[in-house]
This record gives structure tokens, C-alpha cells and sequence, in this order.
């Protein structure tokens, strides 16, 4: 009897834990909604992804200590400017470093696209990135249309661009 009790309480107390537990976010793969987020911008202001809706928009998680993010993100300069009249808009999304070693690493690679300040990691966590870099291509629709994992050359970086253009 008393073995019974103890396997019905610690059954009880695990739904209980699970009912109050709130469901985890679905994973933001391609064909669902890009996970909207508000960050702090290096500019001071901040930005909400949800805001960009209606442009296209490549998503890239990267840091400073992060070697392959230090060869693609100057192809991701040279695109910005190529597309540009398309209203193509990358958004790069730095993991939890100060704004002063991410503005300096920028200017070393002559990079001046919109970046957040992931501060915290929470929206890396949202993103499930387990690796830098990580690139999501968020259509007009605020979808996500393409994944890529590790670095973009741009052979790579111009074929997720065109799933959202």
C-alpha cells in the first residue's frame, strides 16, 4: 500500500508540474511563422521583427569570437547593398556581448547592417540555434522560408535570398 501511494504522488506531482509548465514554443523551422522578438539595436533604439513584415528579411545569429560568421558577414554587406531596391533588409542578431565589441568587430569588416543585441540569449534560445552562425530567410509574409546552418558563401546566401524576394 504504501509503495502505491508514493508511485501515485510522484505521478501527481509530475502532472501537476507538466500541467503548469507552459507548452514550448514551435520550433521555427521553415513554413512557420519567423518567432517575433524586440531587441536592443547598437544604435540605441531597438527593433521588433514583427515590424519588418512586408520586406523580406535574413535573419543571422553570430558573435564576435565566431570565425565563419567573420568571413560571410561581408558578403551579407555586399548583397544588402546589391538588393537593396528590392527592399531586401538583413537583420544581424549578436550573441550576449557588449554593443562596443560587436559596433568595433562590425567596423573591422566594414559591415553596417541593422544589429541587435541579444543580451540575455533568450531569443537564440527561442531560435534554437545551437551553432553560429545561423541564418533564417523570413518571407513578406513573416514566414520562414529557408534555413541555413553554419556559413553562407554566396552562391548559398543568393539562393535563400530569392525564396523571399
Amino acid at each position: 500500500m504504501r509503495g502505491t501511494r508514493r508511485r501515485f504522488l510522484a505521478v501527481a506531482a509530475l502532472s501537476a508540474f507538466a500541467c503548469a509548465s507552459p507548452a514550448p514554443e514551435p520550433a521555427p523551422i521553415v513554413g512557420r511563422p519567423a518567432p517575433d522578438f524586440v531587441l536592443p539595436a547598437l544604435d540605441g533604439s531597438s527593433i521588433q521583427l514583427s515590424s519588418l513584415r512586408g520586406k523580406p528579411v535574413v535573419v543571422n545569429f553570430f558573435a564576435t569570437w565566431c570565425g565563419p560568421c567573420r568571413f560571410e558577414l561581408p558578403t551579407f554587406q555586399v548583397l544588402a547593398d546589391r538588393e537593396a531596391a528590392r527592399r531586401l533588409t538583413f537583420l544581424l542578431v549578436d550573441l550576449q556581448e557588449d554593443a562596443a565589441s560587436v559596433r568595433e568587430f562590425l567596423d573591422g569588416l566594414n559591415v553596417n547592417l541593422p544589429t541587435v543585441l541579444d543580451e540575455t540569449g533568450e531569443v537564440t534560445k527561442l531560435y534554437r540555434v545551437r551553432g553560429l552562425p545561423a541564418t533564417y530567410f523570413v518571407g513578406r509574409d513573416g514566414y520562414i522560408h529557408a534555413v541555413q546552418l553554419g556559413a553562407l558563401d554566396e552562391r548559398l546566401l543568393v539562393a535563400g535570398i530569392e525564396k523571399i524576394i
